[in-house]
């Protein structure tokens, strides 16, 4: 009984330094988080400029990816266009020369 009366009178004497302390804490704590919102305004502002240029880079990267697709078509046509030349070129060749005579050849149309 008497450690009882004991304890409820220390928790009473202790009350207003625990109020202190838990008002100071939530005091500190407000002021954290207001001298914190400027900075995660600023980062959120940065993710959002850096989410607008990787989107900008896919584009212009698609783009170009595109043009080069396209080159490659229009090289591997022309590639095409002058491998039907040469073998015209080597028909006619062939049929002006007499039969017998061994044309010298390029060692990339054997």
């Amino acid at each position: 009984m008497i450690g009882t009366k004991v304890r409820a009178l220390a928790r009473r004497a202790g009350s207003p330094i625990r109020t202190y302390f838990n008002g100071h804490f939530e005091m500190v704590k407000a002021e954290i988080r207001h001298a914190a919102r400027p900075v995660e305004a600023d980062v959120t502002v940065r993710l959002a400029e850096m989410e607008s240029s990787n989107a900008e880079m896919f584009v212009y990267e698609s783009r170009l990816l595109n043009r080069i697709s396209d080159d490659v078509v229009e090289l591997a046509e022309r590639v095409s266009e002058l491998e039907r030349v040469v073998a015209q070129l080597a028909a006619v060749v062939a049929a002006t020369t007499p039969d017998g005579e061994d044309l010298p050849r390029s060692p990339s149309l054997r």
